[in-house]
């Protein structure tokens, strides 16, 4: 497909955040859920990409972002996103063929820090 697809996020939790362990075993944890059902308004599309996408994420920073945070503990909450509201069939290897991010420095420490997600058709920059 020659468009790109894009939508903006809120801050996912960190990956190390989203699953919690109890009694019974792990269990999602209430903040997690809440980003994916508040951020889930977000996401429109006619139908489920299948194959042979990438993925492009920028995280602009601002309220909200620690710079002490790892980048890629965005990648899960995003990704797990997409596929629950049908964005992309499944973020496998045959659907998901790269993962990019990159962190942009806000215009203002006031700006609310978001993510701004890219799917695209794959193309494989490494043959250039």
């Amino acid at each position: 497909f020659p468009v790109t697809i894009i939508f903006t996020l809120t801050i996912p939790p960190s990956v190390n955040k989203v699953w919690l362990r109890g009694r019974h075993g792990s269990y999602m944890a209430p903040k997690y859920r809440k980003w994916l059902d508040q951020n889930a308004k977000n996401i429109e599309v006619d139908e489920p990409l299948v194959r042979d996408v990438n993925v492009k994420l920028v995280v602009l920073g601002g309220k909200g972002w620690r710079m002490n945070r790892d980048l890629d503990n965005i990648f899960k909450g995003v990704m797990d996103l997409l596929v629950k509201n049908n964005a992309i069939k499944d973020d496998c290897c045959k659907v998901v063929r790269s993962v990019y991010c990159k962190y942009e420095a806000p215009f203002k420490l006031t700006t609310t820090a978001k993510v701004v997600v890219h799917i695209e058709g794959y193309t494989d920059e490494t043959e250039n």
